[in-house]
């Protein structure tokens, strides 16, 4: 059975549970009605896509300067900006901090987010390609920005961890 918490069009949870004991499934992260993440890779709901959307929640504020730079021109271009930090050898520059790890299921991304003004903004790109998840390979192959409020995707994190939480009950 498939689970939606929340919505495909705003910000939202698709998942199945395969496993109840050990609450493993499959999961897409749906924002502004693109996902990243796969329903056919098998992951631990609650150490993957729990945490991962927990690093969102807790994401990195960005500098006023940098969002200000990029804001006034495209701020999808904070996304190469982003990537090409990733390994600087300066921290004042390193941008490892807004890399989000989801694990296994999103391997075929690049995902980052940071926040600013109590919003969190999440950019993702899909970087295989060649994937051999079918979704995958059908979906959008360019820079996808979504900005969300802390409030919002906090609701979004309760609301899944009860519903895994009463999994375990049962």
């Amino acid at each position: 059975m498939i689970h939606l918490i929340g919505t495909k069009e705003k910000l939202g949870i698709e998942f199945s549970i395969l496993d109840n004991k050990n609450l493993t499934g499959n999961a897409k992260i749906w924002v502004g009605n693109a996902f990243f993440g796969t329903n056919e890779d098998v992951i631990f709901l609650k150490g993957y896509l729990l945490n991962g959307l927990k690093e969102l929640l807790n994401a990195r504020v960005i500098d006023s300067p940098i969002f200000q730079t990029f804001s006034n021109y495209k701020l999808k271009n904070i996304f190469y900006y982003l990537k090409h930090n990733l390994d600087c050898k300066k921290e004042a520059i390193n941008t490892y901090p807004y890399l989000i790890h989801f694990g296994t299921f999103t391997d075929d991304y690049i995902v980052f987010a940071f926040s600013y003004q109590n919003s969190i903004y999440i950019l993702w790109k899909i970087i295989n390609k060649h994937s051999i998840f079918k979704d995958i390979q059908a979906s959008k192959k360019g820079i996808h920005l979504f900005k969300t409020s802390k409030e919002e995707l906090q609701v979004i994190i309760s609301q899944l961890e009860i519903f895994l939480e009463n999994q375990l009950k049962d």
